[in-house]
C-alpha cells in the first residue's frame, strides 16, 4: 500500500495532471541530464517553445472545459507526432516545450514544421473565435 502511495506521488510530482506531459521542474531535470550527454559526447540538442494562439480566447468564450479539450488535444498531437527519444513539457498555462536530442538547429526546426502541421491538421472542439 505504501509502495503504490509513493509511486503515485512520484507521477503527480513529475506529471501535469491534465496533459499527462512532463510537469516544467520534471522536464528541467530531463534537459539538464540531456544537455549533460549531449556535451559529453559532442552531439546536438534542439529546445523548442511552443504556445497556443488565442488561448485566452477559447477558455473565455467555452470555459475551462473547452480550454482543458485543446490542451490535451494539443498535448496528444505533441506525443503522436514526436519522437520517442524528445521528451515533450507543459511548460505552464498553455506553453510547451520540446527537447530534441541528435536534432541541430536544422533539424529541430523540420520537427517543428513538422508539429505546426500536424497541430492545424488537428480537429479540436472548441468555440469559435471573434
Amino acid at each position: 500500500m505504501v509502495g503504490r502511495q509513493v509511486k503515485t506521488a512520484r507521477s503527480l510530482a513529475r506529471f501535469d495532471r491534465l496533459t499527462g506531459l512532463l510537469q516544467r521542474a520534471a522536464f528541467e531535470d530531463d534537459m539538464a541530464t540531456a544537455l549533460l550527454a549531449a556535451r559529453r559526447r559532442r552531439q546536438p540538442l534542439g529546445l523548442a517553445f511552443l504556445d497556443i494562439d488565442h488561448f485566452k480566447s477559447i477558455n473565455d468564450r467555452g470555459g475551462h472545459p473547452a480550454g482543458d479539450r485543446v490542451l490535451r488535444s494539443f498535448a496528444d498531437t505533441l506525443r503522436r507526432v514526436t519522437r520517442d527519444a524528445d521528451r515533450i513539457g507543459r511548460w505552464g498555462g498553455e506553453a510547451f516545450v520540446v527537447l530534441t536530442p541528435d536534432a541541430d538547429a536544422a533539424g529541430t526546426r523540420i520537427a517543428m514544421q513538422r508539429l505546426q502541421a500536424a497541430i492545424a491538421a488537428t480537429a479540436i472542439e472548441a468555440p469559435p473565435l471573434p
